[in-house]
């Protein structure tokens, strides 16, 4: 590759200080302290859920990654914190050869979502509940849109 020549944004990600210091979220108006916080609690979602999955931290660490990186593209406020969390530990999984199946993802998001609102955990029939489908398909949506984030 020639000196003159410029990787893309997606190969060499922290090369832009400007994008570390003013990502989407915060060009569109939340405070860098409110996207920390965003993403901090975030990155606690998908550890607790690779807990839950009984995953390898790598599987977390990836997932986090991922989650991240998808984030210096898109912003918070446009896409679902939980949502990509998920699709993120659904995807850290599969790279990192420990697939876990989609519905027990969304089991242990659902769970999560429980416990942090009080209510008293229940498990979803995921071959009829609306619920279960509906986090399914924002599931692969995110992992397609998180693919795309990083250069797939």
């Amino acid at each position: 590759m020639a000196e003159d020549e410029q990787l893309p944004d997606h190969y060499v990600l922290n090369r832009n200080r400007e994008l570390l210091l003013r990502p989407p979220s915060v060009q569109k108006g939340m405070s860098l302290a409110d996207e920390r916080m965003s993403r901090f609690y975030g990155c606690q979602y998908i550890a607790e859920a690779s807990l839950m999955l009984c995953c390898s931290s790598s599987v977390a660490a990836t997932a986090q990654s991922l989650f991240h990186k998808f984030y210096f593209r898109e912003s918070l406020q446009e896409n679902a914190v939980i949502k990509v969390a998920a699709a993120a530990i659904f995807l850290g999984a599969k790279v990192e050869e420990e697939p876990r199946h989609i519905f027990d993802v969304v089991q242990v998001f659902e769970r999560m979502s429980q416990r942090k609102h009080g209510q008293q955990p229940r498990i979803l029939n995921v071959h009829s509940d609306p619920i279960a489908f509906r986090m399914k398909s924002a599931i692969e949506n995110f992992e397609g849109r998180i693919l795309r984030s990083v250069g797939f």
